[in-house]
């Protein structure tokens, strides 16, 4: 390959790049029935015509968007690091999850105090009905002696008169 066809020709990383797009996203325009993007295999990796990329970035408007590049290999994360990382979260999952627990049992124990307060509650209800009920019997009742004792005492005269006239 001359160094004329390495200008002209990206690879699909490079496309990518340009287009701002994935490289799954890059070869969607290149296949197809109506391919956008002209190709060229050179063994196994598919070169994509830097005037096609070009063109399409610009009916795309891709000057006006972010540039998003992937994470550079050399700032991934190594495994032993994300390991501890992974039992860290676990270990905060725990003890979250521990926390959950007795909140859930504390809910319980108070909405059981609730149940039994309202259970008083109607209780003191009824018993205050009761109460009332009482009263007025009891008002009843005295009405009905203070009657008895008037025609009580209103007949005992009628009596004594009777006896000492």
């Amino acid at each position: 390959m001359s160094e004329h066809d390495q200008e002209e020709w990206l690879t699909v990383e490079d496309a990518a790049s340009v287009l701002r797009l994935t490289t799954r996203q890059v070869n969607r325009y290149g296949g197809g029935n109506e391919p956008r993007l002209r190709t060229k295999r050179v063994s196994r990796r598919v070169l994509y015509h830097r005037d096609d990329v070009e063109a399409l970035a610009d009916e795309l408007n891709v000057a006006l968007k972010p540039r998003t590049t992937p994470p550079a290999k050399s700032e991934m994360v190594p495994a032993g690091d994300m390991l501890d990382y992974i039992r860290d979260r676990d270990n905060q999952l725990a003890l979250l999850q521990g926390q959950l627990n007795r909140a859930a049992q504390e809910n319980g124990r108070l909405s059981a105090m609730v149940d039994v307060q309202a259970r008083q509650l109607e209780d003191a209800e009824a018993a205050r009905l009761h109460l009332v009920d009482a009263e007025k019997r009891a008002a009843t009742a005295e009405a009905e002696r203070d009657r008895l004792r008037t025609e009580l005492e209103r007949r005992s005269r009628g009596w004594l008169r009777r006896l000492f006239s």
